[in-house]
């Protein structure tokens, strides 16, 4: 039976989601890889603690998954904590050296990856695998573009989540080609379709309403504005937008500048994935995506999908075969095709049939944990 410690860093930051698309794709691998049969552990490096971490990691225990956290000495988003950030190595190589037994998967979502693989270099162990989520273009730049150099001559594999990440770790920050692969992500199928009704109603829209909405984060990459400018031209839809971020503040402002009366707000949602359920269309107008688990999530309910063209958004969508596509940015175009939907029942019923098929065929949690079990002996091999 093999044994696997993923790390991921966490921080339960008030205001902001505790888990984004990262976080919850990991929550459904573990969930999977128990079933599988494998022996499954959690560490949590927790840079900020949380009640929203501990109820996460008593609920991922009633699942089957061992979970540790391991706090930063210094916890906290100030500049003391930051400095001192790297006492946490000591922690981190204490609990590593008591399972070598495991393959080491780790989740660099922020600084404190380069911090945990420099713990397991300095345990010598010999079966790491990375994770990469996204294809930010910051990666590409220094010093980030050099600590993914050094990380990955201590992995023995690296794990993209789609083609286009790839393409960025090999290409662009220059990651081995021979020892990064893709597993894409895979998502369950929900058992029983939403209350429609019931859902527009908690969310304060109108039953009968055309409603194109947006799910995520609520930061620049997703980029809302091109959303918000394009409800502009179609003030007979309602957008809707789910989540939370740094910009929500800002986003409300300038959809107040705009005069918009057709858009809503709701705010973080703990069920954001089930709240698609109750769109008409889903949008994701992101600048770059490294895969978009929001599509998938769309798909799983037949829900409609216009997406942008950044980064993997095409090629889940499979060159627009399986939603409608505009430019980044292109506020014109995004209006036309949510016009497009507005008015076209059947190729909205057709793309989300096609798109349904797809999911299941394609992005499954068993072939997801299939994979990564494949990807696992390769690393324990090297």
């Amino acid at each position: 039976m093999t044994h696997v410690i993923h790390f991921m860093p966490f921080y339960d930051v008030p205001g902001k989601a505790a888990f984004s698309g990262a976080e919850n794709h990991l929550f459904t691998l573990m969930a999977g890889q128990v079933k599988a049969g494998l022996q499954v552990e959690l560490a949590m490096v927790v840079g900020l603690p949380g009640a929203r971490l501990d109820q996460k990691a008593q609920e991922l225990q009633a699942q089957g998954v061992k979970v540790t956290q391991i706090v930063y000495p210094y916890a906290g988003l100030g500049l003391k904590a930051k400095l001192l950030r790297p006492l946490i190595v000591r922690d981190l190589w204490r609990f590593m050296r008591t399972r070598r037994d495991a393959v080491f998967h780790i989740h660099p979502l922020t600084n404190s990856g380069a911090l945990i693989v420099l713990a397991a270099w300095l345990c010598r162990h010999r079966a790491i695998v990375l994770s990469y989520h996204n294809n930010e273009p910051f990666l590409a730049q220094q010093p980030y573009k050099t600590g993914l150099q050094l990380m990955d001559k201590v992995a023995q594999r690296t794990l993209a989540i789609s083609a286009a990440v790839r393409d960025h770790l090999v290409h662009a920050v220059g990651l081995d080609p021979a020892r990064t692969e893709i597993v894409y992500y895979g998502v369950e199928i929900p058992q029983q379709q939403p209350d429609r009704t019931a859902l527009r109603t908690r969310l304060g829209v109108k039953p009968d309403a055309f409603v194109a909405g947006l799910v995520g984060r609520l930061t620049e990459q997703k980029d809302i504005p091109t959303f918000l400018k394009a409800l502009k031209q179609v003030p007979d839809i309602t957008g809707l937008i789910i989540g939370g971020g740094e910009l929500e503040g800002p986003l409300k402002a300038e959809a107040q500048a705009l005069g918009l009366t057709n858009c809503i707000f709701a705010g973080p949602q703990p069920d954001g994935a089930d709240l698609i359920g109750c769109l008409d269309v889903m949008v994701l107008p992101s600048r770059f995506e490294g895969l978009g688990l929001v599509l998938l999530e769309a798909m799983v309910r037949h829900t409609p999908i216009i997406g942008s063209m950044g980064g993997a958004i095409p090629e889940i969508t499979e060159q627009g075969k399986l939603a409608r596509l505009f430019p980044v940015g292109d506020v014109e175009r995004l209006a036309s095709a949510l016009r497009d939907m507005q008015q076209n029942e059947s190729t909205r019923q057709s793309l989300a049939d096609m798109a349904f098929a797809r999911a299941r065929e394609k992005y499954t949690v068993d072939a997801m944990v299939a994979a990564t079990s494949a990807f696992y002996k390769k690393a324990a091999v090297a």
